[in-house]
């Protein structure tokens, strides 16, 4: 099977990010781990890991096609004078679609959902093993995890239309404080 040439993956937009950017090319960065704080880091290799989607293109390709709308959008959220007036209907839809899908592909929500279905699989497969070894069936016992971003990443297009009635609200910062972005979203639910 042929490599996608695209290695460079990223699990949050680069879109996105360059609107945290102050040139267009570059964000500060903190490593939350030891409290360092980088001031200068490309977004180019910002939240993404070699080929995070696998190496057939496939949902990289469509993960630009919804970025590339996605993209549009969110300029035109960035560009409302007024931000307390309510969003056009295309817009919502949109960014419920945009906020579906970075939620669901990031690697933090990759690593919980597997984390989960091997907790979930350890159960089954606990529960199938008080008869017996060879009761097992042997999808729990070996599975390969590898596809789990592209499943989130179906699941999340498939399931973005229950975010489109919620209230979507711009804010509008007015203080000297910069925004912080982060690789997984800080509230989820509401």
């Amino acid at each position: 099977a042929k490599t996608f040439p695209k290695k460079n993956q990223p699990f949050v937009p680069q879109f996105y990010l360059r609107n945290f950017s102050s040139d267009g090319r570059s964000i500060r960065k903190i490593i939350l781990e030891s409290g360092r704080l980088i001031a200068t880091s490309s977004i180019k290799g910002e939240c993404s890991e070699d080929y995070f989607y696998g190496n057939d293109g496939l949902i990289e390709t469509n993960l630009g096609a919804v970025e590339e709308e996605c993209s549009k959008w969110l300029k035109e959220c960035l560009s409302i004078e007024n931000p307390k007036r309510e969003l056009p209907v295309i817009v919502r839809c949109w960014l419920a679609r945009f906020a579906a899908v970075q939620y669901m592909r990031t690697k933090k929500n990759i690593e919980s959902l597997s984390d989960s279905d091997k907790r979930f699989n350890k159960l089954l497969s606990d529960l199938y093993e008080s008869y017996g070894p060879a009761s097992v069936p042997s999808i729990y016992k070996e599975k390969d995890y590898s596809n789990l971003p592209g499943q989130s990443f179906i699941t999340a297009i498939l399931n973005c239309g229950a975010l489109i009635d919620l209230t979507a609200v711009l804010l509008d910062n007015e203080t000297d404080e910069d925004f912080v972005v982060s690789d997984n979203p800080v509230v989820f639910q509401n």
